[in-house]
């Protein structure tokens, strides 16, 4: 799993919204009890964010500040 969360931020950081939303997508998916859920949570409403797509990216950060509140990344999805 860390390399799956590892790939999705490497496409994250290379610009490749569309390829990282769903490789976080299908991490959260696939590894939902993961340490690192919550912050590819945040990671996937990143790539609405920076795509401008605000509407899909609040979602993102709601859903993940529901169903990860003691994620680090928590704070920041508010």
């Amino acid at each position: 799993s860390k390399d799956a969360y590892e790939k999705a931020r490497n496409l994250l950081e290379q610009g490749d919204y569309k390829a990282a939303e769903h490789a976080f997508s299908s991490f959260v998916i696939s590894h939902p009890k993961d340490e690192q859920a919550g912050a590819a949570q945040y990671w996937y409403g990143v790539t609405f964010f920076a795509r401008g797509e605000y509407e899909k990216a609040a979602a993102a950060f709601a859903k993940g500040y529901k169903n990860y509140p003691k994620s680090p990344k928590a704070p920041d999805m508010l």
